[in-house]
């Protein structure tokens, strides 16, 4: 049987981590569902928890990234290079 309340949170998260909706965006549709009775406020919950995960999950993959790189060094020593 078709569950709409999971559609929509699978959706919504779904749109968040594909980039159609930002997290503020997401925030909105949440309170439209919400005033509409499609979410419980357990749902809304559920769904920030996810979101704030995957923000997490994307900020440590990023500072791995950075710790993977290592600066190169500074090789310019002031003279002109010859042609």
């Amino acid at each position: 049987m078709f569950n709409l309340t999971e559609y929509i949170k699978r959706n919504l998260v779904g749109g968040y981590i594909d980039g159609t909706w930002t997290e503020s965006k997401v925030s909105q549709l949440c309170v439209g569902y919400l005033d509409k009775g499609h979410l419980t406020l357990e749902d809304v919950e559920e769904i920030d928890a996810k979101i704030q995960q995957i923000k997490e999950e994307r900020a440590n993959e990023i500072v791995e990234e950075v710790d993977v790189q290592t600066p190169e060094e500074d090789t310019d020593n002031g003279d002109v290079e010859s042609i």
